[in-house]
């Protein structure tokens, strides 16, 4: 099942801007406000769809670490241990993949001493047979930012326009003031920003500057997910690549619509990168646009992802389905 283009522009819509009104997000659309809200209510119930809210790697740099762990399974246990990984609060993604290694996991710490027990956590589940590990130099993309391509240029500046003037280069709210956003919104991106600065004691008015300045200056992401099935999207592939210029093309790389990760890995060098495609016979083209003007590369490993257990945060059924948020960064 794939969903309709009216139901496809309002997931859109919503990775666009989360927070638009359902008169904005109507009349970009081309429907009706009752229209637009009930569609989105029932792609949620459903579960084919989700709004998302996760601090960005510029705001966690300063207080966590990531690693990619890659772990190879006894006959018949992957699906055990993917499940069982991404029940721990602080794994961010959960995929099974076909290839060298069973499931590919990210782990996220405080610290490098935390970061090497939690790895140890993850190899020691029940049925996994080996593992490797890398800690991330940086990420460039992640599931957050990635968007359908529905909507046109212009419709996607109308809903980013809201009438108020936001700095070009605003200065960042405190890790502290964004971590209580992230708290307050984690459950409901959407909450009404009364509701908000109630909690956080402050005005609404102040409330809606220090949001507006955390998600334009990109220390915190707002956005929407859905079932990469029901988007006609229900392939992925995870590529590990060398190049030369590894910070200069990763960022390029980051920006093609196919990517929706991007990490530079530091024991191997590579850049991890994750690709969402309609089919599986798609992959060797967009290989070829991503490497156009990349000085050095060269795939040095291929996974393709089966399933996706969690993603940013968030469980998912076997059929990608999100089944509940499990992930508090601690």
């Amino acid at each position: 099942m794939v969903l309709s283009e009216t139901d496809l522009a309002i997931v859109h819509a919503l990775q666009v801007a989360p927070r638009a009104s359902w008169q904005r997000i109507g009349d970009v659309v081309g429907v009706d406000p009752g229209t637009a809200s009930r569609r989105w209510s029932r792609l949620q119930e459903e579960r084919l769809a989700w709004l998302t809210i996760w601090p960005a790697p510029v705001t966690l740099a300063p207080r966590f670490d990531a690693a990619l762990v890659r772990l190879r399974c006894r006959p018949g246990h992957a699906r055990d241990v993917a499940v069982a990984a991404g029940e721990l609060s602080w794994v961010g993604t959960v995929d099974l993949t076909a290839g060298t290694s069973d499931v590919v996991v990210l782990v996220v710490a405080r610290g490098l001493a935390t970061l090497q027990e939690r790895i140890g956590v993850v190899a020691g589940l029940d049925g996994v047979r080996d593992h490797t590990a890398s800690a991330l130099a940086a990420v460039h993309a992640d599931d957050t930012q990635w968007q359908l391509r529905v909507l046109s240029q212009r419709q996607c500046h109308q809903l980013r326009t809201s009438g108020k003037a936001v700095p070009e280069s605003p200065r960042p709210p405190s890790p502290e003031v964004v971590s209580a956003f992230l708290a307050e919104l984690r459950d409901d991106v959407r909450r009404p920003l009364q509701h908000v600065a109630s909690r956080l004691g402050m005005s609404e008015a102040t409330a809606r500057r220090t949001l507006d300045r955390a998600v334009a200056s990109g220390v915190l992401h707002l956005g929407c997910d859905l079932s990469g099935a029901v988007a006609g999207q229900g392939r992925m592939v995870l590529l590990d690549v060398e190049m030369t210029q590894r910070r200069t093309d990763a960022l390029r790389v980051a920006r093609h619509p196919a990517v929706h990760r991007c990490y530079e890995a530091v024991a191997s060098g590579a850049v991890h990168v994750a690709v969402r495609l309609s089919s599986l016979a798609d992959l060797a083209a967009i290989e070829a646009e991503l490497a156009d003007g990349v000085a050095g590369w060269r795939v040095v490993e291929r996974l393709t992802v089966t399933s996706s257990v969690k993603r940013n945060g968030h469980l998912l059924d076997p059929e990608g389905r999100m089944l509940r948020r499990a992930t508090a960064f601690a």
